[in-house]
Parts: structure tokens; C-alpha cells; sequence
């Protein structure tokens, strides 16, 4: 209609969109800014699985390391209003089928990676460090400088969280029919072999914490498949 100028429906889903990252830069700003008020023990937390003194080098780099640690710890800590707003914005697209499974997928990622930082955090940090220290033995003394810390926990938790995210790739394909659970169980010789590649590619180059990452990943892998086929056979009776 002439005159008539009411917001096409693309523009309010833009608009929508606007708002909700908006409201999510605010919220990651507002918990970075709470974080370096807190930066002194956030340090002390994320450390306390080193036994040993940390150093830097340069003037700026334990500012620069602060700073960091701050943001990473604001988007953490934003993370449950990001993706409340993530499904407020996706959630009218969707029928009520799709929102319970939705959410099922956001709920089991969530305690994935939780459990999966928790296993770093406990398990993998502190005995991959001494692990590591240890080859040096008398004749080298190891100077880790902050940075060089701060990235090897990084790595280690963002490649723990990607990975144990596996059960629900699985999860997905099966019920969607994409791949069949027999293929996966056939095919579990290349998975496997798969698996110690990308946990050499996803984590330092030492041994140790490939298996760290090889192993869990494994044992998600198999676990997933007797899930799949425990929910197949209650479906099928």
C-alpha cells in the first residue's frame, strides 16, 4: 500500500539483531571491567597448577596478559546472557519440537564443557606440566614467562572444549540420518587414528597431552555409540 511505512519484516529481524548484540558487547564489557578489578585473583586461580615463577620479559607484557585475561574472563562469564539472547532471536523461527531439541543441544554443550574444563583445569594442566618440566631434569631450568603460560592453557582448554563436543556431533547426524550408527562403529579404526591426528594438531607437541586429549576422546566416541544404540533399541520396542 501507498503511504503505508510500516518496517519490512527483514529490517525488524535486523533491528532484533542490533539490539541483542548490543546487549551482549555491553555485557562482556561490564564483566571485563569486573574482572580486572579481580585480575589479581583470577592470576592466582589460573596459575595455581604451576608449581613454579612465572617472569616477563617486557615492561608492558603482565599488563598486557592482564588485560587479556580480563576480556577472556568477561566473555566467560557473558556467556549465559549471550546465548539466552542467541535463543531469543532464534527461537521464533522455530516450532516447539525444535525448540526442546534445541535446547537439549545447548544444555548437554554446556555441561560438556564444563566437564571439559574441569578435566583441564584438575588433571591435564597440572600433570602436563610436570610432565614437561621433568624432561629438563638438573641440566636445564625452565623460565616460563607468563604469555607462554597463559597460550598453553588456552590451547589446551579451547581444543578440550571443541572435543568433547563429539558425542553431540554424533548425536545429531544419527537422529537426522545423515550417517548411519553402523558406519560409525565400522568405521572406528580410521576415527581412531583420526583422533591422534587432531589431538596433534589441536595441542602442544609433546606426547603427553595428545594422549590426554586422544584418550577422552576415545572413550567419548564408543560412549556415544552405546548411547546411540541404547536409545535405538527403547525407540524400536
Amino acid at each position: 500500500m501507498e503511504g503505508d511505512d510500516r518496517p519490512l519484516p527483514i529490517y525488524e529481524h535486523w533491528l532484533e539483531l542490533r539490539k541483542r548484540l548490543l546487549t551482549c558487547i555491553a555485557c562482556i564489557f561490564l564483566f571485563s571491567l569486573i574482572s580486572y578489578l579481580f585480575s589479581e585473583q583470577l592470576i592466582r586461580l589460573l596459575t595455581k597448577p604451576f608449581e613454579g615463577t612465572l617472569i616477563f620479559i617486557s615492561p608492558t607484557e603482565a599488563f598486557l596478559i592482564t588485560i587479556k585475561i580480563s576480556i577472556v574472563s568477561g566473555i566467560i562469564l557473558s556467556t549465559p546472557i549471550i546465548l539466552y539472547n542467541l535463543w531469543k532471536f532464534i527461537s521464533v523461527t522455530l516450532n516447539m519440537n525444535m525448540k526442546k531439541r534445541v535446547l537439549c543441544y545447548f544444555s548437554a554443550s554446556t555441561v560438556l564443557s564444563i566437564l571439559a574444563i574441569l578435566f583441564v583445569y584438575f588433571l591435564v594442566i597440572p600433570a602436563g606440566l610436570k610432565f614437561l618440566l621433568s624432561l629438563g631434569q638438573d641440566l636445564i631450568k625452565p623460565l616460563i614467562t607468563v604469555t607462554n603460560y597463559f597460550s598453553f592453557i588456552t590451547v589446551l582448554l579451547l581444543a578440550f572444549v571443541l572435543v568433547f563436543q563429539l558425542p553431540l556431533v554424533m548425536i545429531f547426524l544419527v537422529r537426522n540420518n545423515l550417517v548411519s550408527l553402523d558406519r560409525f562403529a565400522s568405521n572406528r579404526r580410521y576415527v581412531i587414528l583420526l583422533v591422534f591426528v587432531g589431538a596433534a594438531l589441536l595441542t602442544p607437541p609433546d606426547a603427553f597431552t595428545q594422549l590426554c586429549l586422544a584418550i577422552p576422546l576415545i572413550i567419548l566416541y564408543e560412549g556415544s555409540i552405546l548411547f546411540l544404540r541404547i536409545f535405538q533399541r527403547r525407540k524400536l520396542s
